[in-house]
């Protein structure tokens, strides 16, 4: 959840080997200015937890993705937020929209 910051929500690894760091994410991008705020802080967290390696004894030396499961579609300035973390740190960062129950 963006609301806590310094908390990994989800650690997988995929059926690629791939190390998947989730973010979970419901709020409306586009209503809540705040929320690009605590993207920024929830992303500089999951960066630190990457470069300091602390996934590597639980999960091994593998490609580390962070991945932001959304209900809704990210904003312009989450998309700039995230693309700006992509560039500067080469970690990817992919996002999916799930949608929430009882939305179409």
């Amino acid at each position: 959840m963006l609301s806590e910051p310094n908390r990994i929500d989800i650690i997988a690894k995929s059926p690629e080997g791939e190390i998947i760091l989730a973010i979970s994410a419901h709020e409306d991008w586009g209503k809540k200015p705040h929320t690009i705020e605590q993207l920024e802080k929830k992303l500089q967290s999951y960066i630190r937890f990457i470069e300091n390696g602390q996934y590597e004894e639980s999960y091994g030396n593998a490609p580390v993705i962070i991945q932001i499961m959304t209900a809704y579609a990210l904003s312009p300035e989450a998309e700039s937020v995230c693309q700006k973390a992509e560039n500067a740190t080469g970690v990817e960062i992919k996002v999916q929209v799930m949608g929430l129950f009882g939305m179409p």
